[in-house]
């Protein structure tokens, strides 16, 4: 109690030393955030120079206003949108005036590859002017594309982007086929758009319509709207992707040649409802899972990085993940059928996977979502997976409720059903979020049963046959002093509680934090973890404190990453004991050529046993250089390792993007083995695959 009174008294001096800064909602008024979209008979030549004629008959959006720093104020540096349309194409222009063109900074980088530093342009586009759903565009000065669909990163359309520097600073043509959006068939259309822009210099957000700290361009309902739309011919959106490949594959005990092929296909059955197809996908070019050291009891989660699960797959997410698409090893077919009907979002997902010497098993997921009130909706999800003799199945139901701009309520019920097992098998979930922009609350309640069991199809990790019951709660206060810089500075708190179902009596655990995070991304801050918890009956008393420190620099703009920094006490799982822990974790990116990248990750573990005797130390850490020939040629070599297992590897990608999604890899993956010193190689991999895409 004692140390709890201090950090609370320690809370109050801080939060006198920092005053809380209660902001003012400026704007403009939202009739102002009207566009008019211009047909022209003469497309402009996608130059990015935005010299041709038809652009001066365009309507100008302009008056962009600082999200950041300074919040409602017009942007330092303005910037102007213009948009025209033909029977085919969407063009979009941004002129991004800047008075100094030498400190833009732009680097190329990948298809989605845009991250710190780059100053870029993005807008988004409500086709259904729902208020609701959105296309996301981004593009940097360098002319790099990043997209998504309702915040689905991974959708890769299909558009064009050209960009060029003047004396006045830089300007971007943009065309987007009518086929590679989705919206209705009325006559007449108003379509929801939002424009932003990034600039380095400054550290300035910019934004068209609502320019406020807490509205983004992706927030959908606070855009503007653009009028003009009229006669538009959707397309047939379909999308035929075939490819072929070739392996030589060397393992230790044989080598294997193999010629091979599949297809990809994307259908629009309706405007809005799309089917996907893959049969026999090979992923041999996709990067290799980042190593990991496991500090609890349970499997590890590993990123889906698979292109055809990659898609749409947040749709598939809820707070008890139900499905893992990771337990889908190597697919023999796959499809999926997303979209809305009768005013309910649908997903369904079939797939066959390749099981080596047993059954091939079948999933089948599907996923009914109806939007209600103005942000919120309520959905069921069933998963199925069956193989001769076996199945696994979970069904859930699940709600979002968004009551006013700033409270959210989350919750999930879900039943797990496995052979043998009749009671006992429920999951749920709830969660309530509560902000404003100096104050944050959000509560949480779980509860499993001990025979709640989604191991085959799911992510839901507990001790077998032990059921949990938690609570938590987390208060962090916010202020704001621009004169040194800092965007936030926050003092916060998590508390909770949590019961298995074996053990008498309650564990609890108490972590306050206080950070800093100033305008051009660097942050602080420093937290102590006090937990007292019990397993298999016994109790133990955890006292850890931890840093976080992601740093950029304005003059640096090479060199970015974090650091995590803890020490305290631990449980050692896999030798049993209660003892100590020391770690660092440390990520860099580093940029010294605007074409090359490097990202390196070193973590580093010390373990002690119960009388502070060294006993073990853990490592693994990788390096990832990517070099860009264009835009469409780049080369990455990722390697890395594992001093605890003594595995270690390295991928080798060659891609060349030769026209809009059709691409030719050239891959080399090789693993080794050292725990007899020897290095020895384990797997080996070169890997051809050459696809184009038909886009009809």
């Amino acid at each position: 109690m004692k140390t709890k009174t201090f950090w609370v008294i320690m809370g109050i001096v801080v939060s006198m030393t920092f005053p809380v800064r209660i902001y003012s909602q400026r704007g403009t008024d939202a009739d102002s955030w009207i566009l008019r979209a211009v047909r022209t008979d003469t497309p402009p030549v996608m130059d990015g120079k935005l010299d041709d004629p038809c652009w001066k008959r365009a309507d100008v959006a302009t008056d962009f206003r600082q999200r950041r720093p300074h919040e409602g104020e017009p942007a330092e540096e303005q910037t102007e949108v213009r948009i025209l349309y033909d029977d085919r194409n969407l063009y979009i222009s941004f002129r991004c005036f800047d008075a100094h063109p030498e400190r833009i900074i732009s680097r190329l980088l990948p298809r989605d590859g845009i991250a710190y530093p780059n100053d870029n342009v993005d807008f988004i586009i409500d086709t259904y002017h729902d208020h609701r759903n959105a296309y996301y565009f981004q593009v940097n000065a360098k002319g790099v594309k990043h997209d998504s669909w309702q915040r689905d990163s991974n959708w890769d359309g299909v558009w064009w982007c050209q960009t060029a520097m003047d004396d006045a600073g830089w300007s971007a043509e943009i065309g987007i086929p009518f086929k590679t959006l989705r919206f209705s068939h009325q006559k007449v259309q108003t379509w929801g758009m939002n424009f932003s822009r990034q600039r380095q210099a400054g550290n300035e957000r910019s934004q068209w319509a609502n320019a406020r700290r807490e509205f983004s361009v992706t927030t959908v309902y606070k855009a503007g709207d653009v009028v003009g739309f009229e006669n538009l011919d959707p397309g047939v959106h379909l999308e035929i992707l075939p490819y072929v490949t070739g392996r030589r594959e060397q393992t230790t005990e044989d080598i294997e040649r193999r010629f091979d092929g599949g297809a990809n296909l994307k259908y629009g059955i309706a405007p809005n409802l799309t089917c996907d197809m893959a049969v026999n996908p090979d992923f041999a070019h996709v990067e290799a899972d980042e190593e990991q050291i496991n500090l609890s009891r349970f499997e590890l989660y590993l990123k889906e990085k698979r292109p055809y699960f990659l898609e749409n797959r947040k749709v598939f997410d809820t707070p008890i993940q139900l499905f893992y698409t990771r337990r889908i090893a190597d697919p023999d077919f796959g499809m999926r059928l997303t979209g809305k009907i009768a005013g309910n979002d649908i997903a369904l997902l079939q797939a066959v996977d390749r099981v080596e010497g047993r059954p091939n098993p079948n999933y089948t997921v599907f996923r009914l979502r109806r939007e209600i009130l103005r942000k919120s909706n309520i959905g069921l999800f069933s998963v199925n997976k069956d193989w001769n003799g076996g199945y696994a199945r979970a069904l859930g139901m699940d709600t979002h409720l968004a009551l006013g701009e700033q409270f959210e309520i989350d919750a999930q019920w879900a039943k797990s059903f496995n052979p043998d097992i009749h009671h006992d098998d429920w999951a749920g979930f709830l969660n309530i979020w509560k902000g404003t922009r100096n104050f944050e609350v959000y509560a949480e309640a779980e509860k499993t049963d001990p025979e709640f069991n989604v191991d085959q199809i799911g992510y839901a990790p507990h001790d077998p046959h032990i059921g949990t019951r938690s609570g938590g709660m987390w208060l962090q206060m916010r202020g704001r002093r621009e004169e040194y810089g800092i965007d936030w500075l926050w003092l916060g708190q998590w508390m909770d509680a949590r019961k298995d179902s074996d053990d008498e009596d309650w564990e609890w655990s108490w972590n306050p934090e206080i950070g800093v995070r100033f305008f051009n991304g660097t942050s602080f801050s420093l937290g102590v973890q006090r937990q007292d918890f019990i397993y298999a009956q016994k109790e133990y008393n955890v006292r850890k404190w931890w840093l976080r420190h992601n740093f950029r620099s304005n003059r640096i703009h090479w060199l970015s990453g974090s650091l995590y920094a803890a020490t305290g006490d631990q449980m050692d799982w896999a030798d049993g004991y209660f003892g100590a822990i020391r770690q660092m974790r440390l990520n860099t990116t580093l940029t010294p050529l605007d074409r090359l990248t490097i990202d390196m990750s070193l973590d580093n573990v010390w373990e002690y046993d119960p009388d502070d005797r060294f006993d073990e130390f853990k490592q693994v850490g990788y390096v990832r250089t990517t070099f860009l020939f264009s835009r469409e040629l780049f080369c990455r070599v990722f390697a890395q390792g594992n001093r605890n297992t003594d595995q270690y590897a390295v991928n080798m990608l060659l891609s060349y993007e030769y026209r809009p999604n059709s691409r030719l890899y050239l891959a080399y993956n090789e693993r080794r083995d050292d725990s007899a010193g020897d290095m020895k190689v384990t797997n080996r991999i070169f890997f051809v695959k050459l696809a184009y895409l038909w886009n009809l």
